[in-house]
């Protein structure tokens, strides 16, 4: 009996680690996303019917990665100077808050941005998003 309740406790162990690694990856996913629409410069601009957005960056690249997560249920509907919000499968909007740009550059080859996650996306906190050149980035 006891080697029984000890294969039971290690199951239920091995089901908490990968609990734990799927919210982990829940997690990193979400961020991944995040830094796809936020890590930017892109602004919205209202569309010729007035029902769409358009989207305008300094690079085409910046625009692509921005339209890429759109199609996949990120789409940045407001962009300010201090703030970006992005509607999520068309039923959850989150507000980040804008505390510093780091712009993209030849020398750098990358861009950074500090962002404030709303405390209801992934807990919360202050996060350093970076996009660049792989050779960039290690």
């Amino acid at each position: 009996e006891s080697v029984s309740n000890s294969r039971k406790k290690n199951a239920f162990e091995k089901l908490d680690e990968d609990e734990v690694e799927s919210e982990n990856k829940f997690k990193d996913y979400f961020i991944y996303m995040a830094t796809l629409s936020v890590c930017n410069t892109v602004q919205c601009l209202v569309g010729k019917d007035e029902n769409t957005l358009k989207y305008e960056g300094e690079s085409p690249d910046e625009v692509a990665l921005v339209e890429g997560a759109k199609q996949h249920g990120w789409e940045v509907i407001e962009r300010t100077v201090t703030h970006c919000t992005v509607l999520i499968n068309k039923t959850k909007q989150f507000k980040f808050e804008i505390l510093q740009v780091i712009p993209f550059t030849s020398v750098r080859r990358r861009m950074s941005i500090i962002v404030k996650f709303p405390e209801d996306f992934v807990g919360g906190g202050t996060y350093l998003l970076v996009k660049g050149a792989d050779t960039a980035l290690y």
